[in-house]
């Protein structure tokens, strides 16, 4: 969901957590990754193959 460009807010949302773990997650998922910004990010998961899902396709239990 960060890949697809969704925002905190929407994220947490959609899988029925709060903002703040969501962006916990997301810092881990940079600092993990060794990106410094959601570009290289993006890049980095189109690289990887990793698709962008549509929310529908998404249940609670997936990861960001």
């Amino acid at each position: 969901m960060v890949v697809a460009g969704r925002r905190n807010k929407q994220i947490a949302f959609e899988i029925g957590t709060s903002e703040v773990t969501v962006k916990v997650h997301r810092t881990n998922l940079m600092r993990k990754m060794q990106a410094s910004s959601l570009a290289d990010l993006i890049t980095m998961a189109t690289k990887l193959g990793i698709p962008e899902k549509s929310p529908a396709t998404l249940t609670r239990t997936s990861h960001l």
